[in-house]
């Protein structure tokens, strides 16, 4: 039997927007009160079923921020039974033009942060046996030119998760990777815009899809882990250069 969500606790970055948007609307609908971090503008906002979203301006590129949220929590919360780690930047160029600038930002937010939030957090997701999710990308499978230091963070991040969850594992703590194709968010509307490509929202993969999967995942019973799960649009177009 699926179990119940409802009176749990998670955090989850990136909520502000696109994929982290949708996971922090489904959570809250199963009833867990979520702890929403957003770099950008934090909107009030609650739900009526017994669960609760708080916002939290957070810059994850800042360890210290990310430290003095965690301190916050813990004071005023009961447990952490989930951490969703949904925030990423998005940066592209061919390696030799490329400032080491951009990719010193895109490792900062997308690997370093996630690793330093879990580490912080780990202890409280361990007591409540809890769940890591990392909302990853299925430029995994295919690198492409001009994305290298994205495309690195990406294979970097698969790494950190598959190596926590064999150091976890063992305190009852899963640990899953969803590998989304190309989804219709605002990240993925800019990428079309600079290159002059044709953007159609219902044509790509829905952020409430990817949410939908990992409720799934979340609800398993304590005896199955969901450890990976790849994701794309119903419709694949083919890789092309500009993809």
């Amino acid at each position: 039997m699926e179990k119940s969500l409802k009176g749990r606790v998670a955090v989850v970055t990136g909520a502000a927007g696109g994929i982290g948007q949708a996971i922090v609307s489904a959570l809250g609908v199963a009833g867990v009160t979520v702890h929403a971090l957003t770099r950008g503008g934090v909107p009030p906002s609650s739900l009526s079923n017994g669960a609760s979203i708080s916002w939290h301006h957070v810059d994850l590129a800042d360890d210290r921020a990310i430290a003095e949220f965690v301190a916050r929590l813990r004071v005023t919360d009961r447990g952490i039974d989930y951490l969703v780690h949904s925030a990423g930047v998005f940066c592209s160029g061919p390696v030799a033009q490329s400032p080491v600038e951009e990719l010193d930002n895109v490792w900062r937010v997308n690997l370093r942060a996630p690793y330093v939030l879990t580490q912080l957090l780990l202890p409280a997701l361990a007591r409540q046996k809890g769940y890591i999710a990392f909302i990853n990308s299925s430029v995994w499978l295919n690198p492409r030119m001009e994305l290298a230091g994205y495309t690195m963070s990406k294979y970097a991040l698969k790494a950190f998760a598959d190596v926590l969850r064999a150091e976890i594992n063992n305190q009852d703590v899963r640990v899953l990777s969803i590998f989304p194709g190309k989804t219709a968010t605002p990240m993925q509307e800019t990428i079309h815009d600079a290159r002059a490509l044709s953007y159609q929202a219902d044509e790509l993969l829905q952020p409430e899809s990817v949410a939908a999967n990992l409720i799934t995942a979340l609800s398993m019973p304590s005896t199955c882990e969901v450890t990976e799960i790849f994701m794309r649009p119903a419709r694949p177009t083919p890789p092309t250069f500009n993809d």
